[in-house]
């Protein structure tokens, strides 16, 4: 098992419905395997690391639900 496969399959085991992610092209492996579960996860998308986080902990805040923030840097 690929970690990618890993990682998604955590998501799902604990019920992660919403992935809040910022786009870029390292993260390729990680974006094929969600995708091959799509209708599992409702994505979220930003532009910057700040934003994306506050989006994340607001939800979890406010829905009582953990949500799964996947911040990538080169």
């Amino acid at each position: 098992m690929k970690g990618a496969e890993a990682l998604v399959q955590t998501l799902i085991s604990f019920r992660i419905r919403h992935i809040f992610n910022i786009p870029g092209t390292g993260m390729f492996p990680l974006l094929k395997e969600l995708y091959r579960h799509k209708n599992s996860f409702q994505f979220i998308t930003a532009l910057n690391e700040t934003s994306l986080t506050a989006m994340g902990d607001g939800y979890a805040r406010a829905s009582g639900r953990p949500a799964f923030v996947n911040v990538f840097q080169f």
